[in-house]
């Protein structure tokens, strides 16, 4: 489909309500995404975003003597299928919009806690505000996975569920040690529209930490030693920096920055984190 003419849209608005052939008002090539609204007044056509214009944006009034009290919404083919609000001034989307991510976490400073991966969906349903020019604020929820290991010679121990790093003991071999955080995400994100798919996003990511179990795995002689470590005082809420870009529908890139340790003071490691990785849109 090359191009979308308000005159079509009209004319499958009014169908049911009048046999009248609409007069062609204006054209518009290209168009993203095209709504005929029914109002007490008549008919409202609103046509958001072009493909070389993501911030295009005309409406166009008629008056009907038919009060109907529904509103029509033409998905176009290459459209996501969302629920919108609109207002003369902003527009609503709440949608079911899959993100995916994997990458590496990068613990910061002087800890024997080494790089590990993390991976998990950043968006399964988003809530988003449009202002225009292609300009949007996003809230999504999510969850992710995020596994660390243990180098430099040392182990986790805990007392108390204070969790500990110790020097693996004399003689042990096949010494490790995993800590797992399993989070839900809700981020809170600025994204700006380059074009009609490339998009570069800037924001916060709320991280509800909700289980982080750690466990150490070592043998001594033909003694082989198990342990988990669970109930931890981890921080419930910690918050990330992100910066991502990419193009919709296929990929992107995206770094974090966590500028808080993932356990409270005194009860575990004392580390930041930096994670880099992709993102694939669905």
């Amino acid at each position: 489909m090359k191009f979308i003419t308000t005159a079509i849209a009209v004319l499958a608005a009014t169908a049911a309500a009048a046999q009248e052939a609409p007069d062609t008002i204006a054209t518009i090539n290209r168009a993203a995404e095209l709504t005929v609204a029914r109002t007490p007044d008549g008919l409202t056509v609103t046509v958001e975003g072009r493909a070389d214009d993501p911030g295009f944006f005309y409406r166009y009034s008629m008056q009907s003597e038919q009060q109907p009290d529904s509103t029509i919404n033409l998905n176009l083919p290459f459209l996501s299928t969302s629920v919108t609000q609109t207002d003369n001034k902003r527009k609503r989307h709440f949608d079911i919009d899959i993100e995916a991510y994997v990458g590496t976490s990068i613990p910061t400073g002087s800890t024997p806690v080494q790089a590990s991966f993390e991976i998990g969906l950043s968006r399964v349903f988003t809530g988003s505000i449009s202002f225009g020019g292609g300009f949007s604020f996003n809230a999504a929820a999510g969850i992710g996975y995020a596994q660390y290991a243990v180098g430099s010679g040392m182990r986790f121990d805990a007392e108390r569920q204070r969790l500990m790093l110790v020097p693996c003991e004399e003689g042990s071999t096949d010494c490790s040690s995993r800590l797992r955080v399993l989070r839900l995400h809700v981020p809170l994100t600025f994204t700006q529209m380059l074009s009609r798919k490339a998009y570069i996003t800037a924001g916060a990511w709320l991280n509800l930490n909700s289980y982080v179990p750690a466990s150490t795995d070592y043998t001594i002689g033909d003694v082989r030693t198990q342990q988990t470590f669970k109930d931890l005082h981890q921080r419930i809420l910690t918050t990330d920096i992100i910066v991502a870009a990419g193009a919709r529908g296929i990929c992107g890139v995206y770094a974090r920055y966590c500028p808080q340790s993932l356990f409270r003071d005194g009860w575990g490691p004392d580390f930041k984190s930096v994670s880099v990785g992709l993102i694939f849109n669905f």
